[in-house]
């Protein structure tokens, strides 16, 4: 019987030399490099895009059926205009807007000025600081009874301008309830109504900006209780009931002795499930919202089975670390 042969197999351990391993920490690197640049060549593109096309945003203003935003915004360039309140809004983040053109002020003696600030006379104090510190303005649109008008059904009178912090209101609208006789008051409703869509907004694009800094500066994301005290001390038009409102708005935190010692009523006014205040009706409609607020997500991490960069430079709609405000705020 002959012998059999046996073939002996060795395995060993292939340990990456230090050149292996610079050149993978190079790759990774430029892999991250090329994502950076993919993902920032996004963000500009979609705010590039919110920038260039105005026309496009959804239509804010008091009206009645079906108004395409811009029908509103071309009869409103070719108007002649006037500023009847507060100041013309010139800037965008610091930038002249483009197009832009130094409007008159309304004579001042005229009747149916002295009419207009006899309305704006009725707003509480506390809403006329908060415009004035927003620079909220009215714009008169000379010549136009209404803005658009296409049918008894089909009709807009008042329109929010949002990049320009104003209310466009036509002449014909503010002309015709003075010499009909109507009390001031109808019109401050007015007022109050399209003036509170221009503070929500910009509560919102302030709490954007302060989000964006805030993630500049640490990793992760801020807390529920950051944002929270936050959006407070942005509110400057949304009342909080109750006797003690301004201790309401000192930060104190539901799990410290101070808060434990001070869960009263006080807190409840504070807390987001407890009463129906005007600040508290507008931080449950958009509770998910401000907490869907994240960084680029693992999706726009470099790719480990192979995914092309092109889409993971993807910008989610949660992303908000380096949008326009004003578009996160749309």
């Amino acid at each position: 019987m002959g012998a059999q042969g046996t073939s002996a197999v060795v395995v060993t351990d292939h340990t990456p030399s230090a050149r292996e391993q610079r050149q993978v920490a190079l790759q990774g690197q430029d892999a991250r490099r090329l994502l950076s640049r993919r993902y920032l060549e996004a963000v500009d593109r979609r705010n590039e895009e919110f920038l260039e096309t105005p026309d496009d945003r959804p239509n804010s203003g008091l009206r009645e059926g079906e108004i395409a935003h811009a029908d509103v915004n071309a009869i409103i360039r070719a108007a002649e205009k006037t500023v009847l309140f507060g100041q013309q809004t010139r800037l965008r983040a610091g930038i002249l807007i483009k197009e832009d053109d130094r409007l008159p002020r309304f004579q001042a003696d005229h009747d149916v000025v002295n009419y207009f600030y006899k309305s704006i006379r009725l707003i509480p104090d506390y809403l006329l600081d908060a415009m004035f510190a927003r620079g909220i303005s009215v714009t008169m649109v000379k010549s136009r009874d209404l803005l658009v008008f296409e049918g008894p059904r089909c009709h807009q009178s008042l329109h929010t301008g949002r990049t320009r912090k104003t209310i466009y209101l036509p002449e014909g609208v503010l002309t015709a309830a003075f010499e009909a006789g109507y009390h001031p008051w109808a019109f401050s409703e007015i007022l109050l109504q399209e003036a509170w869509k221009l503070l929500d907004y910009y509560l919102v694009v302030e709490l954007a900006r302060h989000v964006q800094t805030w993630m500049h500066g640490h990793f992760g994301i801020p807390g529920y209780y950051w944002i929270k005290d936050m959006l407070l001390a942005l509110n400057k038009h949304r009342r909080i009931a109750g006797e003690r409102e301004d201790a309401v708005r000192k930060r104190f935190r539901r799990d410290s002795k101070r808060g434990r010692r001070r869960q009263s009523k006080q807190y409840d006014e504070y807390d987001a499930t407890s009463t129906d205040t005007e600040f508290m009706k507008f931080y449950r409609h958009y509770f998910w919202d401000f907490y869907g607020w994240d960084r680029p997500g693992r999706e726009n991490r470099p790719a480990e089975e192979g995914r092309p960069v092109f889409d993971q430079g993807h910008v989610a709609k949660s992303d908000i670390l380096l949008r326009d405000p004003y578009h996160v705020a749309e």
